[in-house]
């Protein structure tokens, strides 16, 4: 859920410090821990790269 999140807010190319938060919020409803929540962005990160590449 907070993968599909990301990328729905990535589709303007940039995430804003707001929608960042409430990515978080999502993470903290949904009771994901905060490594966690780190973890799945930065794979999304990576993830993304590789796209691009």
């Amino acid at each position: 859920m907070i993968r599909s999140a990301y990328l729905v807010l990535l589709a303007d190319d940039r995430i804003a410090g707001e929608e960042r938060k409430k990515l978080q919020d999502l993470s903290h409803a949904l009771k994901i821990p905060e490594i966690h929540f780190g973890a799945i962005l930065e794979d999304l990160a990576i993830w993304l790269a590789r796209q691009k590449s």
